[in-house]
């Protein structure tokens, strides 16, 4: 193990240099690829998505570019990440999927900032890796601003959509429950609504309905009102169906565990006083990070 010393200096000199920053930042996906290649007889996948998020992730102190969060009460940076996952399926996805890209941001920075070319540069590292490459968001990321340009590249996604009093509207009519007594178990429904465009939008896109009607798990009764959520995809309807595309978004929920471990690995070490030291250790914490399938 390197002294501390020696560790600093390391991250120093990795640091002055911006070469040396993007060097590391190519590396999380040739690391990627090399292992995909490596466990599917160098082959490429046959479609892959990836994944965009963004986390924050507790600074050490007053180091510089953190910010105070006034969500978590903490000060933070706020990186974005993006992750490969062949077949789409987090679960069970190959030996070889990982982060292939991703950028330590200053801890003010809003989720969507930067997202168009973060998105584009993770899609094109992804297609080295995959013939098909689609993208999946949460609801930070479903902006006219982001979509339209992915729109514009051909690039298909699915993302889920921030409620408003017109979207409100719409669900309204798919949220009366159907005489008679409901199935025990409940029901879940992905229902089409057609194409939707808010006035910020270029471009129309295709927008979903999903109704969660559960039994409390404990006491076995349906809650007063059944939950509902969008979701908005530049998916054509023969591609993939609502149901199809609601069970290929929720795979998110994996990622987004996965992210949650890799931000405390990461918090954990970003002691440095400036952000260009933090920013290598960000990019060397992506490398190691190696838990849950990330990597090899």
């Amino acid at each position: 193990m390197a002294s501390q010393p020696t560790q600093s200096r390391l991250l120093g000199f990795l640091g002055r240099s911006k070469s040396n920053r993007e060097a590391l930042r190519l590396a999380a996906a040739d690391w990627t690829e090399r292992h995909l290649r490596a466990s599917g007889k160098d082959r490429a996948a046959g479609r892959a998505t990836i994944e965009i998020d963004s986390m924050p992730v507790t600074a050490r102190g007053l180091q510089e570019g953190s910010a105070c969060n006034g969500h978590c009460k903490k000060r933070v940076y706020h990186p974005i990440v993006a992750g490969f996952v062949p077949g789409g399926d987090c679960a069970n996805s190959r030996v070889g999927e990982g982060i292939v890209h991703g950028i330590l941001r200053q801890g003010s920075t809003r989720s969507e900032a930067g997202s168009v070319r973060f998105i584009r540069n993770a899609v094109r590292k992804g297609s080295s890796m995959a013939k098909a490459v689609d993208v999946r968001f949460d609801a930070a990321f479903t902006l006219g601003a982001i979509m339209d340009p992915l729109t514009d590249d051909g690039t298909r996604f699915v993302g889920r959509l921030r409620d408003n009093a017109r979207l409100k509207r719409l669900a309204r009519l798919h949220l009366n429950r159907a005489p008679g007594r409901p199935p025990k178990e409940g029901y879940e429904k992905a229902i089409e609504l057609g194409d939707h465009r808010a006035e910020s939008w270029r471009h129309p896109q295709r927008l979903i309905l999903v109704v969660v009607d559960r039994p409390h798990p404990k006491t076995g009764q349906l809650e007063l009102f059944p939950y509902s959520f969008f979701l908005v995809t530049s998916w054509k309807r023969q591609e993939r169906n609502a149901e199809e595309l609601l069970e290929h978004y929720r795979q998110r929920g994996t990622f987004e565990d996965r992210l949650g471990e890799l931000s405390q690995a990461i918090a954990a070490n970003l002691s440095s006083p400036t952000f260009k030291e933090n920013e290598v250790t960000f990019l060397l914490s992506l490398l190691a990070f190696k838990r849950c399938g990330f990597g090899a």
